[in-house]
């Protein structure tokens, strides 16, 4: 353990929650994030048996997900129901995504919501966010707005992309192209794909702002090579537009191959046209 993290387990101690439940935590939630889930599991299992409701949210993800055991709602809930009564955040927010999604126990919109209530209250970015998604599910994009203001401000991608999204779109804020760009850029800058993936259309389709081909293949580059086929088949068009006739090719095909009509297209015009490959007129009807 780190110097901070053994300072941590110390306090914890005074607190009543044995020192050696919070090694074993600490160790289970660095093998967790690694994605050694197998490794984690022990670790989570014997803290939580010595009290720790750290341990028994994470289980809860862990049972909910399927990440080193057989996925289990029912199991996630009891987890999180412990955890949640105790004041575990991470928890209260966990039991509010079973809620909102019906597993484990009925739908129930209501309950969901004063559950990520009490998580947000403490400053838990993911449920201050997920605050945010309900009213935006109901039709209220000012309310969701000023959630999703909260959480981008504790720097939580998910909430800067939304932000970015309303205020491209004018809803519920001013639209502000150049507010939208920056909440964007904010979420890229912690590697959020769907981040660069929204600058790609913004530059690409001139939303706001001027097009800008280059910067828009800029940012479509990581996330096509991570396997999105938007951004792939938004590759094959640009570099056709740019008259880069051999990436063209290669991105619309591949994109084409996986079912993207817009890729499709594309490819179909190279095939015609003899652009990056032979022409073939056979193909390119193939592909129209």
């Amino acid at each position: 353990m780190t110097q901070r993290q053994t300072l941590l387990c110390l306090v914890l101690s005074v607190a009543a929650l044995s020192g050696q439940a919070c090694a074993d935590y600490l160790k289970g939630q660095q093998a967790y994030d690694a994605g050694r889930y197998a490794e984690a599991l022990p670790e989570f299992q014997t803290s939580f048996r010595q009290g720790d409701m750290r341990a028994a949210a994470s289980l809860g993800v862990m049972y909910r997900n399927g990440q080193g055991v057989p996925r289990n709602v029912y199991l996630a809930k009891q987890r999180f129901t412990q955890a949640a009564q105790s004041g575990n955040a991470k928890a209260q927010n966990g039991l509010g995504n079973l809620f909102k999604e019906g597993q484990g126990v009925r739908v129930n919109r209501a309950a969901a919501l004063r559950w990520y209530q009490k998580a947000a209250a403490q400053g838990y970015p993911p449920a201050i966010y997920n605050v945010g998604l309900w009213y935006s599910s109901a039709g209220d994009d000012a309310a969701a707005a000023q959630w999703y203001t909260k959480a981008a401000t504790l720097n939580y991608p998910a909430a800067q992309i939304n932000l970015g999204n309303l205020y491209l779109e004018g809803k519920g804020v001013g639209k502000d192209a150049a507010r939208a760009i920056a909440f964007f850029q904010a979420a890229a800058d912690q590697r959020a794909p769907m981040a660069l993936i929204r600058l790609g259309t913004v530059y690409k389709d001139g939303l706001g702002v001027a097009k800008n081909y280059a910067k828009a293949a800029k940012y479509f580059e990581q996330p096509a090579t991570l396997g999105d086929v938007y951004s792939q088949a938004s590759l094959g068009w640009l570099s056709y537009q740019t008259r880069q006739y051999q990436e063209a090719f290669v991105w619309s095909d591949l994109a084409a191959r996986q079912g993207d009509k817009y890729a499709q297209h594309t490819l179909g015009i190279l095939y015609e046209g003899g652009f990056g490959t032979a022409r073939d007129l056979g193909r390119a009807g193939v592909w129209y």
